[in-house]
């Protein structure tokens, strides 16, 4: 996931090549815009038509933020609750020591700004997190006698699934909210996508494969669903 200055603010931003022959935009409850687009039209063209539109994206992207405040006195991470610290400072970043999330900004109010800075952090964590989770299932399958790919792993925030596969271009897209979650709720979810190389619906043989390779699946989806 990348992001684009509109209005002197940094928003997120997805683009997904597709089969299609227009651009088409639009910006979910997350405050993330994401664009399908046709392969051959450049990163650049894309960009300059949501600068283009800045001043709407950004009023249609803050008013969804508004309609979805949560609480940020902690932060949830790995399947825990962090106390949150907010520090005055020129910087922007994010910090994660002594079992304390700490986020630096210059303005303490910005609650909006606060909020983006840890879903930046979690974002670039997923992506070391997710590859080695990634590479263990990989293994786990292999070393079963499952014939399967090192999955290419992509992030991003999905509003009713936890991660999805591509069984013929050998791609996962798995949820960025995972990340909120016990690793082995994510190693369940990465082993139910593996499986799809082998089964591509959700039949009895399906899940009758998965909790084999997998014997506490059904513990580990029963904690997403809570």
């Amino acid at each position: 996931m990348e992001s684009i200055i509109l209005n002197e603010k940094e928003y997120f931003y997805r683009i997904e090549r597709k089969s299609v022959k227009n651009i088409n935009l639009r910006i979910k409850n997350d405050g993330v815009i994401y664009v399908s687009a046709p392969k051959n039209v450049p990163k650049d063209y894309i960009l300059n038509l949501i600068k283009q539109n800045a001043v709407k994206y950004s009023q249609i992207i803050e008013k969804k933020k508004s309609e979805n405040q949560t609480d940020i006195s902690s932060v949830k991470y790995l399947g825990k609750e962090y106390p949150l610290k907010i520090v005055e400072s020129p910087a922007f970043k994010v910090t994660f020591e002594n079992n304390t999330f700490t986020v630096y900004t210059p303005d303490k109010s910005d609650r909006e700004n606060i909020l983006f800075l840890i879903l930046k952090w979690k974002s670039d964590k997923c992506l070391e997190i997710y590859a080695d989770i990634n590479i263990r299932v990989c293994n786990l399958f292999r070393n079963a006698g499952y014939k399967v790919p090192l999955a290419v792993v992509t992030v991003k925030l999905m509003k009713t699934r936890w991660g999805s596969c591509n069984y013929v271009t050998g791609r996962f897209s798995m949820n960025l909210k995972l990340i909120d979650y016990p690793p082995e709720c994510i190693f369940g979810v990465f082993c139910h996508e593996y499986m799809h190389f082998m089964h591509q619906d959700h039949s009895a043989a399906f899940y009758s494969d998965l909790i084999r390779i997998c014997p506490d699946y059904k513990k580990y989806d029963k904690l997403l669903k809570e």
